[in-house]
């Protein structure tokens, strides 16, 4: 479906007149399109990431300080810490 101003009433859920370059603990969520399995699979209940999902874990991880960063097959849940 493509995108409908009139039907997709998009607002941002940004803090309005907040500094997000300042420091502090940002929570992100990154969604694959259309949710495909793009980073790895299920096996036994087990995430299991591919090749792909271990290269943006690794990449995340020498960018940025990160307190958390899930293991996910089709979104990434990252909790860093921004210390300008």
């Amino acid at each position: 479906m493509k995108y409908n101003p009139d039907l997709h009433k998009r607002q941002s859920i940004r803090l309005r007149g907040y500094d997000y370059s300042q420091s502090g603990f940002y929570f992100i969520t990154i969604c694959c399109y259309q949710r495909k399995c793009l980073f790895g699979n299920i096996i036994d209940s087990q995430v299991e990431l591919n090749n792909l999902g271990e290269l943006v874990k690794e990449e995340w991880v020498k960018s940025a300080i990160i307190l958390y960063l899930g293991k996910m097959i089709n979104y990434i849940l990252i909790i860093l810490l921004n210390g300008n």
